[in-house]
């Protein structure tokens, strides 16, 4: 009798081991099986081997759940679509790395599975084609456009000598090497099938001109309205404008700060968001690519004008008031500033620019995405393309560093007017 007591007290206390190891019975909370250690190990290895599938055509199943077959088949068409990336730039792929910044781990309550928040960054090198000044440069398609355009508006004329001053440069200054970078944010759930680790869940948006896998849900609950044409937030008042403002929009001036403020890889300390400004990506607002693009063409030299009394007051406000500090607690800032739409509409209603077509983008312009919908991306180029070579790009959400803008419908150019330039107010 008494061993047999043993015997099942011996078997409680196994049952009760067991279950403490799956499931708190105190709190109802499952208990991973997963240690924190071992998650981060898990995920690093698996964005190596991620990276290595694009050059050498590995496959990733063994990272992936058996559960989620379209996350394996989605994968091994990003490998593929990774690999001809390079060529749809008329470049050729060096190298191909990503770093992976693991910034939050933590346990599921109701299933023990380990979720993580991980910002990725992509850099890929690649060689650009070489390209000499044209001996017929005014010959140019794209010269004698602009060179009609100063002709049938002598307005025009800084602005568009400006503009061919930065064509030559997309010639001369071209860099042989570019870095391109790309970041982006994954919620990837780990579970274990069969006493390995696998990815149940990896739900992520490469932004435009890339993938976004099966598992991602597009969330509209921090998201400014969807604009399917284009539209006007109250921002364009339709007034006898009285005044006029001088200024000079330095295209390099732009640039350079554009590259100060966008990450170079994944937990780059001198390369961040600026802090003296709100980051309006989520959970704050909708995104941060306008507050960005209008930080670059303030630092470049573009007015602001104020609806509030404070000078310059006029029509078609575009501001940001931060008071001169770096506490962002009672900054003040109008739609023009922070949304896209409104953006565009301001820049072309003030008169700071125009649309334009690709052959005539160079560093200082900005351009949009009208993938989702009209106008609901915008970004800001950095670096002159010519004949063989895209122009560069820097963005926020998704975080671009020099990533080549395509010939394509899905944008929208505009040329922000360069030199010493006037607007009425």
């Amino acid at each position: 009798m008494k061993k047999y007591v043993k015997f099942l007290s011996f078997v409680l206390i196994l049952a009760m081991v067991i279950g403490f190891t799956q499931f708190n019975v105190l709190t109802g909370k499952a208990q991973s099986n997963i240690s924190i250690d071992e998650a981060k190990t898990f995920t690093t290895n698996y964005f190596a081997q991620r990276t290595q599938s694009i050059l050498n055509d590995n496959k990733l199943d063994i990272y992936i759940s058996s559960k989620n077959p379209n996350l394996k088949d989605f994968e091994a068409k990003r490998s593929s679509f990774y690999r001809d990336l390079v060529k749809s730039w008329g470049g050729n792929l060096i190298s191909i790395e990503s770093q992976p910044d693991i910034r939050s781990i933590t346990v599921d309550e109701q299933s023990g599975n380990i979720n993580e928040e991980v910002y990725e960054w992509i850099t890929i090198k690649w060689h650009s084609k070489k390209v000499q000044i044209p001996k017929n440069f005014e010959d140019l398609k794209e010269v004698k456009e602009l060179r009609e355009l100063e002709k049938n508006n002598p307005g025009l004329k800084e602005a568009v000598e400006d503009k061919i001053q930065y064509i030559k440069k997309g010639y001369t200054d071209y860099p042989e090497i570019v870095d391109t970078g790309i970041g982006v944010t994954h919620e990837i759930v780990l579970s274990r099938e069969n006493g390995k680790i696998v990815i149940l869940k990896d739900a992520y948006d490469e932004g435009p001109d890339l993938t976004v896998s099966p598992d991602f849900i597009f969330n509209k609950q921090n998201t400014f309205p969807i604009a399917k044409t284009p539209i006007q937030i109250g921002n364009i008042k339709q007034i006898n404008a009285t005044s006029s403002i001088s200024y000079y929009y330095d295209r390099q001036e732009g640039a350079d700060y554009a590259d100060q403020y966008v990450p170079h890889f994944a937990g780059d300390p001198d390369h961040q968001y600026n802090p003296c400004y709100k980051n309006f990506n989520p959970p704050y607002g909708g995104g941060d690519c306008a507050n960005y693009v209008s930080q670059c063409l303030f630092a470049a030299g573009q007015p602001r004008i104020f609806d509030d009394g404070t000078y310059p007051t006029g029509q078609n406000p575009w501001y940001y008031k931060n008071r001169g500090t770096c506490d962002t607690s009672d900054d003040k800032w109008n739609s023009a500033w922070t949304y896209a739409p409104t953006l565009y509409n301001t820049v072309i209603a003030s008169n700071r620019g125009r649309d334009e077509s690709y052959s005539l983008v160079t560093m200082g312009d900005i351009a949009f995405w009208n993938g989702d919908s009209y106008h609901c991306h915008v970004v800001f180029v950095v670096q002159d393309g010519n004949s063989s070579n895209p122009p560069l790009y820097d963005a926020h959400n998704n975080d671009r560093w020099h990533y080549p803008l395509y010939n394509s419908s899905y944008w929208s150019y505009v040329w922000i007017y360069g030199g010493t330039q006037s607007i009425a107010y």
